[in-house]
């Protein structure tokens, strides 16, 4: 059974209050990247933290997609991440890469695979270096649209700009619902 988007918002609204993490995205805004990506086939998410936007978004793929996430897999939401990839990983082609997103390694090993992905997640660290980096090294892999989360945020917005300006060519879009997350959205 296909779970709605609400059905999945409810799913991590109970997550959040059984490990106590807050979640860290906006209904509204969180909606409008899932329809984009409903149908995907491979998903490329830097920056995991808990898994509850890796859970909803992983619900608008197709079956057996490709999935690769990048996390500096810290310890106080393992359990939390854990409860999320370990049933994924029967559902979808998932890999999980416990690292720190800037690690040349990760890329190496997508780049390796010749992987292309057609939705790539951005929402690791939030200075402008941090994601001028993510944004520098997985950009390149999207096919069909690169997602920037939390562009509220002074750096983020600086660092989203300035990969705007770097590629021109690329149709954008802002989807903003709230104070502090907001999503960028580059289409491919």
């Amino acid at each position: 059974m296909t779970k709605t988007f609400d059905e999945l918002w409810k799913d991590i609204e109970e997550r959040s209050q059984r490990w106590a993490i807050p979640i860290v995205q906006d209904y509204k805004e969180l909606e409008h990247v899932f329809n984009l990506m409903k149908g995907c086939k491979s998903y490329l998410e830097i920056g995991t933290a808990e898994g509850n936007g890796l859970y909803v978004l992983s619900h608008a793929l197709t079956e057996s997609a490709l999935i690769y996430a990048i996390d500096f897999a810290e310890k106080h939401t393992e359990a939390a991440r854990d409860e999320v990839i370990i049933p994924l990983k029967q559902k979808h082609d998932l890999h999980f890469l416990a690292q720190n997103s800037h690690n040349v390694r990760c890329l190496d090993m997508i780049r390796y695979n010749q992987l292309k992905f057609e939705a790539v997640f951005i929402d690791a660290g939030h200075t402008y270096e941090d994601v001028i980096a993510d944004a520098s090294m997985y950009g390149s892999l999207a096919t069909k649209y690169i997602f920037f989360h939390d562009i509220q945020l002074p750096p983020v917005r600086k660092a989203y700009e300035w990969y705007l300006a770097q590629n021109p060519q690329f149709k954008h879009h802002e989807f903003i619902n709230s104070e502090t997350y907001g999503y960028g959205v580059i289409e491919i």
